[in-house]
């Protein structure tokens, strides 16, 4: 029998890896790291760590799902605006950031 609860757990973990999309599309595809703060990242990718090391613990499957999508996105953001640093596409061109 599905756990409803669980069920919602993982429809918010597929929400949430959605809502990482356009700031990675832009950065792969627009080469694009105009409001990419590494050291952000950087702190984002550690935490992720860290409180998956608990989800892990814990045993809860939605919540050690949720930090191993958290980690996946916030490493290849952070990968690709260090790759692309200092580069600004035609859109964020003449735009204070």
């Amino acid at each position: 029998m599905v756990d409803v609860w669980e069920a919602i757990g993982f429809a918010g973990i597929a929400l949430s890896a959605y809502a990482y999309f356009p700031q990675l599309r832009h950065l792969a595809v627009e080469h694009c790291s105009a409001g990419v703060s590494l050291r952000a990242w950087s702190l984002w990718v550690v935490a992720a760590i860290l409180i998956g090391a608990q989800a892990v613990r814990s045993g809860n499957s939605v919540f050690i799902a949720l930090q191993a999508m958290n980690l996946g996105a916030s490493v290849a953001i952070l990968a690709l605006g260090k790759r692309f640093e200092g580069q600004v596409c035609a859109s964020h061109r003449g735009h204070s950031h």
